[in-house]
């Protein structure tokens, strides 16, 4: 399969997303684990930020 041909699973864009808004990881550690270049990764964050954060906030906010 050809890198350029690679699309990267909703699910794992679910638990990449969280983890990096929240503040547990950072772009490089997620590119690192995913076998993505950072490039690709803090693309994807700035694309699904909007979308994500929200519902980051409920669940910290749920948790309290």
């Amino acid at each position: 399969m050809e890198l350029s041909n690679f699309v990267l699973p909703r699910r794992v864009k679910e638990r990449m997303l969280p983890e990096y808004l929240g503040g547990v990881k950072t772009a490089r550690m997620l590119s690192e684990e995913s076998v993505m270049i950072l490039n690709a990764v803090n693309k994807m964050i700035s694309r699904y930020k909007d979308t994500f954060l929200p519902t980051l906030k409920n669940r910290l906010s749920c948790r309290r």
